[in-house]
């Protein structure tokens, strides 16, 4: 199991006149089991968060409008929220064993809310790998 939870200070710059904060989160539960079937394969599951700003943004100085009749730009401050409406989550499944003088994997997973997007379709996908030592 892990659990990363990060703060972030952003100073001032640029067209950021005033200090800015985010807040990232992470997480991941596994479990694995060796000799599952036979003496010498493995399964292994994990369900994660991947990294995500969970809060935060940057306030940013911006031209909003521009008076023609003196030649002047008018500047405010325009929130850009960093933070997603979605909240992607992974579940992958993995079941390895030995094959031929190699090594035989098998992986399942289905994501939700991808790229933290959250009218996002889930999606799922699988992959098969053999591989021979050297």
């Amino acid at each position: 199991m892990a659990w990363r939870q990060g703060w972030t200070r952003l100073g001032a710059a640029g067209a950021r006149q005033g200090i800015d904060r985010l807040q990232t989160s992470a997480w991941s539960f596994d479990v694995a089991r060796d000799n599952l079937f036979s003496g010498s394969d493995s399964f292994a599951l994990r369900v994660a968060q991947p990294l995500r700003i969970s809060n935060g943004g940057l306030n940013l100085t911006l031209p909003t409008a521009y008076d023609y009749a003196n030649g002047t730009t008018l500047f405010e401050v325009q929130r850009l929220n960093l933070a997603p409406d979605g909240r992607e989550l992974d579940i992958e499944a993995v079941y390895a064993a030995p094959l031929l003088g190699g090594a035989l994997s098998a992986n399942l997973f289905w994501r939700q809310q991808p790229g933290n997007i959250a009218a996002s379709p889930s999606d799922t996908g699988a992959a098969i790998r053999f591989s021979l030592g050297l």
